[in-house]
C-alpha cells in the first residue's frame, strides 16, 4: 500500500485515525455498545437545549442521578441564566418531572442557592447603570420566573407556591 495516499489516515498504535478522529466502522451493534459505554459514563454528560435558538449547554450528569441531583444541575447551570422554562420536554415520565420541581422548591444547604442569589442579582434594578445586569448583558429584560411557571406542576402544592 502507497502511504501518501492515505494521508488524512493515522494509527497510533492503539487507534485507527481519520483526520484525528478514531475510526469505528459500520458494525450496528459495536456503535450502540459505544454510544451506550460514553451515554452511561460518568464523563458521558447531558444537554440541555433550546428549541428556538439551538442554544445549548451541557450538564456533567453521572449515573446513577435522581431528580434532586437533576434539579440541582438544572438551577447551576440553566436557570440562573435564563430563569424557569415556560415548558418542559423530556424523556421522562410525569413523576420524575414532579420530584424535580418539588426538590427545586425545597430549602436546603445555602450553598446550593448560590446560583439562584446570583440570578437575583443580575436580574434586580441597578441605579448606577439604570437597567439590570441582565439586560446589559443580553440586551432584553429578564424573565420573571414565577410567571413562567405558574399552574404548570402537576403537584398541586408547588402549583399553589408559584
Amino acid at each position: 500500500m502507497n502511504q501518501g495516499t492515505y494521508k488524512q489516515y493515522t494509527f497510533d498504535g492503539t487507534f485507527l485515525r481519520r483526520r484525528g478522529k478514531i475510526v469505528i466502522g459500520s458494525d450496528p451493534t459495536f456503535r450502540k455498545k459505544i454510544l451506550q459505554h460514553y451515554h452511561n459514563s460518568p464523563t458521558g454528560g447531558h444537554s440541555v437545549c433550546d428549541r428556538y435558538t439551538k442554544y445549548a449547554h451541557f450538564l456533567p450528569l453521572a449515573h446513577p442521578f435522581g431528580a434532586a441531583k437533576v434539579g440541582q444541575i438544572f438551577l447551576d447551570y440553566v436557570d440562573k441564566l435564563h430563569s424557569w422554562p415556560t415548558k418542559i420536554i423530556s424523556d421522562r415520565d410525569s413523576v420524575f418531572m414532579s420530584n424535580i420541581w418539588t426538590e427545586l422548591m425545597q430549602q436546603h444547604e445555602w450553598t446550593e442557592h448560590l446560583s439562584s442569589a446570583e440570578y437575583w442579582y443580575n436580574t434586580k434594578f441597578h441605579t448606577a447603570i439604570n437597567l439590570t445586569s441582565f439586560e446589559a448583558l443580553y440586551g432584553y429584560l429578564p424573565p420573571m420566573p414565577n410567571l413562567a411557571i405558574q399552574g404548570e406542576s402537576l403537584v398541586e402544592a408547588v402549583a399553589y407556591t408559584v
